[in-house]
């Protein structure tokens, strides 16, 4: 005669990471070579997506499974935010920038996914969510991209901070103090 209250319980599943938005205006992915002469880049913003939750445990009979991670933790995380509201230049990409205005443009970021629960009670990482950085509301340039601007007006782009999705009146939780890089430019 089996047992049919033998079963382990089942662990959670990783968040999901932060959606990327890279260039809302222009997106040169890596090595590309471009000229822009007398271009306008006016007004255009990315924000980054929101990360999912890590999954809470599963119960068992014999033994409870673990919750995990919530999504935006590991790795690279800064790299799933906004990069460039206006320019995004790939990694050894070849750009020259001539008498162009690149204004009012913005990146935003997002929030983390925060852990699941376990039966124990200590939770998966991490406790709260917290904002992901953003990087050059105007133009972001990869490493060993290489850009030339000249007789250009950069003026007035900005990576925006993010409030407490619970209280807009706050700022939201940040794991670092700077969580905007490069309103302007970002290198």
């Amino acid at each position: 005669q089996g047992d049919n209250n033998s079963g382990n319980g089942g662990n959670g599943g990783i968040g999901g990471d932060n959606g990327r938005a890279y260039g809302a205006g222009i997106h040169f992915a890596g090595s590309a070579i471009a000229t822009l002469d007398n271009t306008r880049i006016i007004n255009c913003s990315a924000t980054a997506g929101l990360a999912g939750d890590g999954g809470d445990y599963g119960p068992g009979n014999n033994s409870d499974g673990f919750a995990d991670i919530g999504g935006g933790l590991l790795g690279s995380y800064w790299r799933n935010s906004a990069h460039g509201g206006a320019l995004y230049c790939g990694p050894e990409s070849d750009i020259r920038l001539a008498r162009c205005e690149i204004s009012g443009n913005t990146v935003q970021g997002n929030m983390s996914g925060i852990g699941g629960v376990n039966s124990n009670t200590i939770d998966a990482d991490p406790l709260f969510a917290y904002v992901i950085p953003t990087f050059g509301g105007g133009i972001f340039c990869e490493a060993e991209s290489q850009v030339l601007i000249s007789d250009c007006n950069i003026a007035t782009n900005a990576a925006l901070d993010v409030n407490d999705p619970n209280n807009a009146a706050l700022p939201a939780y940040r794991l670092n103090p700077y969580i905007s890089y490069g309103g302007g430019i970002a290198y």
